[in-house]
């Protein structure tokens, strides 16, 4: 995954689509009853616990501060950002509990400086007996793109007629557990770039503090970059 992302995100910056218009991303997850104080009942399906450090951990609003936004949205919005190279300015949000005490869909629209718009929209309500799914789509003025992790494939489709397909990823490689902590060991050995830097940290966090206080307030809601962020 992480050739086919880095791809598309030299491709997308030397415009190979254009000016990019329109970001969609999608993002669902295996993780209701997580929030829902019960991780204990994944842990035979996925082959691995998942719970912090109580049960409650993610399912309590007061020591989680959030359900899906906290936890799931905050990857397929550092991808977008990281991919695109946009910088989102405001958000317009509304979230679903499903019944739970934190939220487990969000659904949000994002303008970005320069004047894209994009759309985020996020589960965590797949059954555990299924594949979750990650997908996003970049529309430029000249063409667009669509990247799916999940199983490997992207492709990228331009105003001449043709449509590109990238080689696939190779199953084995689809979700790289050791990736972050092999780049962060690179980075302190000067060997690679920094492949999670702060400021794209930052930049979700204040995507994510949007995200909530829009879907209170029922407005539309400017990014606040935390302090100290770098410009």
């Amino acid at each position: 995954m992480g050739s086919q992302l880095a791809e598309l995100r030299q491709r997308l910056a030397a415009g190979a689509i254009g000016r990019p218009e329109l970001v969609v991303g999608l993002f669902a997850s295996v993780v209701r009853e997580l929030y829902g104080g019960r991780p204990e009942t994944y842990a035979d399906v996925l082959g691995y616990p998942t719970h912090g450090p109580v049960s409650s951990t993610y399912s309590d609003p007061v020591v989680a501060g959030g359900g899906q936004g906290q936890t799931q949205v905050t990857h397929l919005a550092a991808l977008m950002v990281w991919l695109t190279g946009l910088q989102p300015v405001a958000v317009s949000a509304m979230t679903a509990q499903a019944g739970l005490a934190v939220d487990l869909v969000d659904a949000l629209t994002i303008r970005f400086a320069g004047g894209a718009v994009g759309s985020l929209a996020s589960t965590g309500g797949v059954a555990p007996t299924q594949p979750e799914q990650l997908e996003v789509r970049v529309y430029g003025d000249s063409g667009h793109m669509t990247i799916d992790p999940t199983r490997g494939r992207a492709s990228i489709a331009t105003a001449d007629g043709s449509v590109t397909e990238l080689p696939p990823t190779p199953e084995a490689d689809l979700y790289p557990e050791s990736a972050p902590a092999a780049n962060l060991v690179a980075v302190a050995l000067g060997r690679e770039p920094n492949g999670s830097p702060g400021q794209l940290g930052a930049t979700v966090v204040a995507l994510v503090d949007a995200l909530y206080r829009s879907a209170r307030s029922g407005r539309t809601e400017s990014l606040v970059e935390p302090q100290g962020a770098a410009p």
